[in-house]
């Protein structure tokens, strides 16, 4: 069990070995829970958080200098939203103290928009490299007509991550920072010192294992750096309690299970409202997508219970809307093959004899079933 709420997580060990599939599972918790609202930046480009886009708020992927430039104003624009959030736990104490007991965010209060925010930082080595070549300005007008003042992206991202950690974690702000080249580059210690919690996979030495656990932990008996080859998916697991570290091996989601989730997580979201930012946009496709699917497969379901292997359109119509009136009360003959067309059913054909007529037009079961897209695997 782990309980991230108020706190923050850092990832760290080689390529390889399960970094991905233990945030996966926290991030798979955040997408089932429509209060959530979910930021993921990674620094490469790949298939591994794609399902996240289905959900997330915001979702940013490379480190080019643009691209940098965006995280950074991603996280500047996270924080002062958040900092507004605990400006209104304050007015709402003075109005009712009941509210807003120990002072940090309720249920109740998640549910009418203050609900936790998850930030997804992956390959986080990539992105300092990326930020270590771009050059901030600091000033908005350079006194005397000079020069601007600048400095590092990647020390501006740094504290943007570490702030971020520090003044959200008591409105609702969680993060999760992975990566994987564990030494001072990639793991600053200003960050990793405000990341409550930290897991480390295999590492190739103590000093990438203090750089992921803290020297405390690996005082303590913690040892990725003595795990084997064959210890893909062992995790040493500090949650910064008493008990010490746990080494253990993590559950597995895999993508295909990872994106029904995230489907799941959305429609969620949807039925709650709390669908925002990059995922209203896209989903629209593959909302689309699943709409043409649908209509496809409540065609196949019809004709199946009416025990036929063909219909006229008036006939298929008739089917579709006493079994699924909500769905297709409204829809006229004409709509109907303009869908099935767009579906990728083709046009009508001739059925040969039917309905007491001698060749009229409609289409065949397996015409619509052939076009059902399949599951890959």
């Amino acid at each position: 069990m782990l309980h991230l709420l108020w706190s923050s997580l850092l990832i760290g060990g080689l390529m390889g070995y399960g970094k991905s599939y233990l945030a996966r599972l926290i991030a798979a918790a955040a997408a089932l829970d429509p209060t959530v609202r979910i930021v993921v930046i990674t620094g490469k480009t790949g298939p591994d958080w794609a399902p996240l886009r289905h959900v997330a708020h915001q979702w940013i992927a490379g480190a080019s200098p643009d691209i940098i430039r965006r995280v950074l104003g991603v996280i500047e624009g996270t924080i002062t939203e958040m900092q507004d959030r605990g400006t209104e736990l304050d007015r709402l104490y003075e109005q009712d103290p009941d509210l807003v007991p120990e002072g940090k965010i309720t249920r109740d209060l998640a549910a009418k928009g203050m609900g936790p925010v998850l930030l997804v930082v992956d390959e986080l080595q990539e992105l300092l490299d990326g930020a270590a070549l771009v050059q901030v300005p600091i000033e908005d007008e350079p006194e005397n007509g000079g020069r601007a003042k600048t400095r590092s992206g990647r020390d501006l991202m740094v504290e943007g991550f570490a702030r971020y950690v520090r003044v959200t974690r008591f409105v609702g702000g969680m993060g999760i920072f992975i990566t994987q080249r564990p030494d001072a580059s990639s793991v600053p210690t200003a960050l990793r010192e405000v990341c409550a919690k930290r897991a480390s996979y295999r590492v190739k030495g103590d000093r990438s294992a203090k750089m992921v656990l803290g020297d405390d932990a690996v005082a303590g008996g913690a040892a990725p750096h003595l795990l084997g080859d064959a210890s893909k998916g062992v995790v040493v697991l500090d949650q910064g309690e008493e008990s010490g570290h746990a080494t253990l091996k993590a559950d597995v989601i895999d993508l295909p299970e990872f994106r029904d989730i995230c489907l799941r997580g959305r429609q969620l979201r949807e039925d709650a409202g709390t669908l925002t930012g990059d995922a209203v946009e896209y989903g629209k496709e593959d909302a689309e997508e699943a709409a043409r699917v649908r209509l496809l497969t409540d065609c196949v379901s019809v004709l199946d219970a009416a025990e036929v292997d063909r219909a006229r359109t008036e006939r298929l119509l008739e089917l579709l809307q006493q079994a699924l009136p909500d769905r297709y009360e409204d829809v006229t003959k004409p709509q109907l093959q303009a869908r099935l067309r767009d579906a990728g059913a083709g046009t009508t054909g001739k059925l040969g004899p039917i309905d007491g007529m001698g060749n009229p037009n409609g289409y065949t079961r397996a015409q619509i079933a052939d076009a059902i897209p399949r599951k890959k695997g």
